[in-house]
């Protein structure tokens, strides 16, 4: 089957394998059109005189719109594949995905752990000692 068009015919299909080739044009295809729509875009509004800081929508931004929404799942099914073909869970994706996401700043949820806070016997001599300097 051409490794083009087999990504798109099992888009669910999360078991077996990809090889190089495959995964490799479905990820050309799927940055080439983005950059391709991008492009397409910009100078669309610049032949009408609309300046690139305004980033209005052209006509070309929805079908790359629809293309990366039903991309997705082929996206990620050819990418397990291909994790797959190399000896390895397709979970992997996961973990990758979850480690690489931002996190939140600040304290955890439930507080600092009582291992990390500082001692009342500490925090007590720490007062004491800026009480005589004052």
């Amino acid at each position: 089957m051409n490794p083009l068009i087999r990504p798109w015919r099992h888009y669910a299909d999360f078991r077996g394998r990809s090889r190089r080739l495959e995964y490799g044009l479905f990820l050309a295809t799927f940055y080439g059109v983005g950059f391709g729509g991008s492009r397409l875009g910009h100078a669309i509004n610049a032949s009408h005189g609309i300046p690139h800081s305004r980033h209005l929508p052209t006509f070309i931004s929805i079908p790359c719109a629809l293309f990366f929404l039903a991309a997705i799942v082929p996206l990620v099914a050819v990418t397990v594949r291909r994790l797959h073909d190399i000896g390895v869970s397709g979970w992997w994706l996961m973990i990758i995905l979850c480690h690489c996401s931002p996190g939140r700043c600040g304290y955890p949820r439930g507080g600092v752990s009582k291992s990390i806070r500082p001692r009342k016997r500490y925090l007590d001599l720490h007062e004491r000692k800026k009480a005589s300097r004052a």
